[in-house]
């Protein structure tokens, strides 16, 4: 006897915005008609926005440094195959700028071929995001968090309390927390409970925590200070800055002048409008830990920036690093010590849990058969013998405060690290998922998800 299919109508469902009038552009497809969904998969996204009655945005509208590319996306509540409605999507720029529709909870956008019955799942599911981006000429709405961005972020749109979770890394987390798509679908379908996740990237700044440490304690004054020795000191040099110096300056100068830890994160659900969440939770990286960073010689900030990303900048930022900053050298006991007044900080400021990823300690390039020729300590001399010392240092720190330590070295051994962490910082998607998986794991031990509702 053949399964009973039953076509079951989905709607965009309720979504209010407190006092203000959500908007939204068409759909774009991210599959194709007929598609056999999963439970959970991203179907469609649309660009929203929250303005005032007469269709106006505030200064004081939530979103507010994120309104032109805040997007929803609908993801399918159970398995079935879909049926596309064709007036969904109208094509162009309405179907990329929110202003031309207002939200209606009745309107169904397409629906899905299911076997046996519907339960009491009639509307998508919504997965929320939002960007602000580097500068508003970056524009790029091709897809869903593209472009160049400062910072990206995305929750589940069902519930409200969420817990918030920052990646302040290296490049080994965007893939972990990005996903494939960068969109944060894996991460997001993976968690056991409702979550907000921000990643901030470190092209701009590396989070070391030195680093992190001093973009907290500054305040509004100290910043506009920092910004107006910066200035004089690029534009009298002795280089005229060009379009590459330009650039750099205003990244460098947004993420010296700004903490992630202190921005404004709003959000938005089925539950309304939740204003300026606090972030619960951080993910930190010990390749993050450089062996020197800078230390700016006339007012004592200490700042990092990869080498490969400044040799491609002009000679007057090249000049204002060599001439402004001094060069600070750190022992492990030096990394350690940051990392613990960093965690102090973060304590304060509401941040119950601390993960940080630990390195690769071996290293298939190495072939030592002596240790004679080495004069100084090998930690000074060979990558692997300084990551096994970055690594026990942090089991040192765990010790001492209630830091998790995310194990990337044993993720990578167990997986083989030459196939899947060839350079000790890359990694496969394979590895991503256990990396990402293990994050997830730890957090649900250390009770960071909200229980389930009844």
């Amino acid at each position: 006897m053949a399964a009973l299919v039953t076509v079951l109508d989905l709607s965009l469902g309720p979504l209010t915005g407190d006092n203000f009038v959500i908007y939204r552009s068409g759909l774009r497809w991210l599959v194709s008609d007929g598609h056999v969904c999963r439970a959970g998969e991203p179907i469609a996204f649309c660009n929203i926005g929250l303005r005032s009655s007469d269709g106006e945005i505030r200064s004081t509208a939530p979103f507010l440094r994120e309104q032109t590319d805040f997007q929803l996306t609908l993801a399918a509540p159970m398995p079935g195959t879909l049926h596309q409605l064709p007036d969904a999507s109208r094509g162009g720029w309405l179907d990329q700028l929110d202003r031309y529709q207002h939200w209606s909870e009745s309107f169904i956008p397409g629906s899905l071929d299911i076997t046996g019955g519907a339960g009491n799942q009639s509307r998508w599911r919504l997965i929320f995001s939002a960007g602000e981006r580097m500068t508003e000429l970056a524009e790029d709405r091709s897809g869903r968090l593209t472009g160049w961005r400062r910072i990206r972020r995305a929750w589940h749109g069902e519930r409200s309390d969420h817990g918030t979770l920052a990646s302040l890394g290296t490049c080994e987390q965007n893939g972990v927390f990005l996903g494939e798509q960068h969109d944060f679908s894996e991460l997001l379908a993976a968690s056991p409970g409702s979550l907000h996740v921000i990643h901030v990237g470190d092209e701009n700044l590396v989070p070391a925590a030195a680093v992190l440490s001093d973009r907290m304690r500054r305040d509004a004054g100290a910043n506009a200070l920092l910004a107006a020795d910066m200035t004089q000191a690029v534009l009298g040099g002795p280089v005229t800055p060009g379009p590459a110096d330009w650039h750099y300056a205003g990244s460098a100068l947004s993420a010296l002048t700004r903490c992630p830890l202190s921005e404004r994160y709003d959000l938005l659900s089925r539950q309304g409008l939740s204003p300026s969440v606090a972030v619960n939770a951080v993910v930190l990286s010990v390749n993050a830990e450089p062996k020197v960073i800078l230390r700016h010689r006339k007012l004592g900030y200490r700042a990092y920036w990869h080498r490969f990303r400044v040799d491609t900048t002009g000679q007057a930022i090249r000049n204002w690093l060599n001439v402004s900053f001094e060069a600070l050298s750190r022992t492990i006991d030096d990394i350690q010590t940051d990392l613990r007044e960093l965690c102090k900080l973060l304590a304060e400021r509401g941040v119950k849990h601390v993960l940080i990823m630990n390195a690769l300690s071996t290293s298939g390039g190495e072939s030592i058969f002596t240790y004679a020729p080495f004069s100084q300590a090998l930690g000074d001399e060979l990558p692997s013998v300084r990551m096994k010392e970055l690594n026990l240092m942090l089991h040192d720190l765990a010790e001492e405060t209630d830091i998790a330590i995310v194990d990337v070295d044993s993720i990578a051994a167990g997986l083989g690290a030459a196939a899947h962490l060839p350079d000790g910082v890359h990694q496969s998607g394979p590895m991503q998922d256990e990396v990402r998986g293990e994050i997830l794991h730890i957090l649900e031990q250390r009770d960071f998800f909200a229980p389930p509702r009844a």
